[in-house]
């Protein structure tokens, strides 16, 4: 996969959804099919992804999907079951017409697993880095949830990536995030109870930044969740996790404003120019919040029902409502 590496996944979560990679699973579990997003790395031109997916009877179905932002390429409408897939990276035009012969770069066999039977918490997660031949390294961690929403950087300030992450077991039920280490020798090791102070969790952590958000030059950590998705969509707040002068991230979830949404993006940027970042919530529509307080209204309100907004970063990781700057 020239330089670089990938992150591999398969989760086994009791009767809940099971992913590979970065899994987004559309529908209540035991639906047919599900939309699995995997995490690329593949040099400059290499924009396009041919995925083969074998079950253990041999049958074999195949998906074609482009490569875009931070290397994610979305699959769509697989059938659950468990597979060994197999991945040719190319460069096209058009993703959908393969090349009868290279450039592609092929990478190795990851098992996949959607929908699994009744069994142990889990997931495994497999780091495959490019050398002369694949070197793979695997972990196996407790786990409930799946994995959607998920940042990483050098959270610990030693040289190593950690992918902090979150993601619903598609029952209403709180998921903590968990922090995976990778080593700069491609070791991976749990360091949740050493990176996060307590257990904060989501019922339904969608998408997730890695960004300095407290101006102390350490990474913390925000997810836009949207809580239970099924009636009546009640909605869920955000979480933040902020840098302590220790390194550690604390839950600082309960000084934002006290709203339920429905976030299925988000995004931080230094948006007025004064060199403090402010966090852009995303919506999915607008979400009800019963009795809206009369401050969080604006012109992204309707009745008691609240659109997108910004939150106005202080420098130091206070943020203010602001429903007046978005269009």
């Amino acid at each position: 996969m020239g330089r670089g590496w990938c992150l591999a996944l398969a989760v086994a979560s009791g009767a809940s959804c099971a992913t590979a990679c970065t899994t987004d699973r559309l529908g209540v579990p035991a639906a047919p099919a599900a939309d699995v997003e995997l995490l690329v790395a593949a040099p400059a031109g290499i924009d396009c992804i041919d995925v083969r997916f074998e079950d253990a009877a041999g049958r074999a179905t195949s998906r074609q999907a482009a490569i875009g932002a931070e290397g994610r390429a979305r699959l769509q409408n697989i059938p659950v079951g468990a597979y060994q897939i197999t991945a040719r990276a190319y460069a096209a035009g058009d993703c959908s017409v393969v090349p009868a012969s290279p450039p592609w770069i092929t990478v190795a066999p990851v098992l996949l697993v959607l929908d699994a039977a009744d069994g142990p918490a889990t997931v495994t997660l497999q780091l495959f880095r490019a050398r002369p031949t694949f070197d793979v390294t695997t972990l196996v961690v407790p786990w409930r949830g799946s994995f959607l929403a998920n940042a990483m950087g050098d959270y610990l300030g030693d040289g190593s990536t950690v992918v902090l992450f979150g993601g619903p077991s598609f029952q209403n039920e709180r998921i903590p995030f968990k922090a995976i280490r990778i080593g700069r020798d491609g070791a991976l090791s749990d360091v949740t109870a050493t990176l996060i102070v307590g257990a904060p969790a989501a019922v339904h952590a969608r998408r997730a930044l890695a960004i300095d958000l407290n101006g102390d030059g350490r990474l913390d950590f925000y997810s836009a969740n949207h809580g239970w998705d099924h009636d009546p969509f009640p909605g869920e707040t955000p979480t933040l996790l902020l840098s302590r002068p220790d390194g550690r991230l604390e839950d600082a979830s309960a000084t934002l404003p006290p709203i339920n949404l429905f976030q299925h993006t988000t995004a931080a940027a230094d948006v007025r120019g004064n060199g403090r970042i402010d966090i852009l919530v995303g919506q999915l529509g607008m979400q009800n919040n019963p009795g809206l307080p009369d401050i969080y209204r604006g012109p992204n309100v309707v009745g008691d029902f609240v659109g997108p907004f910004m939150l106005r970063n202080d420098g130091a990781g206070g943020f203010a409502y602001d429903n007046t700057s978005l269009p």
